[in-house]
């Protein structure tokens, strides 16, 4: 079982998980296109309804529009159906075990963002850019008591 799954099935399933972590996981940290469109929509209907998405509300909600092909939807459904939540995951293991996630993936895109600029196919940021690049993604932290009161 990958990390990603956990995270989504908890997202779907875990109200008080998913409004702990959902300010903090981006989309571009999923890099499967199934898992980061998942993501998309509970994050949308999360943030436009306040509420948890039923997986009916993720395939009517993808479904529209022409961003997939019959076997992408056909994929992303079964995917979707098989997130039900079997057994309870411990709250303070897969806070932590997402945090872990998000900065792995937070500091693996920065250091793609780095060569990407380094091969010249970045053309709206230079190379003087990537230490800030790279200290945002190490700054990836769940600690919401850092900073001013």
């Amino acid at each position: 079982m990958r990390i990603e799954s956990t995270i989504l099935r908890n997202l779907l399933y875990n109200e008080d998980y998913a409004r702990k972590v959902i300010p903090f996981i981006e989309s571009e940290y999923f890099h499967d296109r199934t898992e980061k469109m998942i993501y998309e929509e509970i994050f949308s209907h999360m943030e436009n309804y306040n509420t948890m998405p039923t997986r009916e509300v993720i395939g009517i909600s993808v479904g529209q529009g022409d961003k997939l092909t019959d076997e992408e939807y056909t994929n992303l459904i079964g995917y979707v159906d098989k997130l039900e939540q079997d057994e309870p995951v411990d709250d303070d293991w897969l806070i932590d075990e997402t945090e872990r996630f998000c900065k792995d993936k937070a500091v693996h895109n920065a250091v793609l963002d780095g060569i990407r600029i380094l091969d010249k196919k970045d053309s709206k940021r230079t190379p003087e850019a990537i230490p800030s690049i790279l200290a945002d993604a190490l700054a990836v932290s769940f600690d919401q008591h850092i900073g001013h009161d």
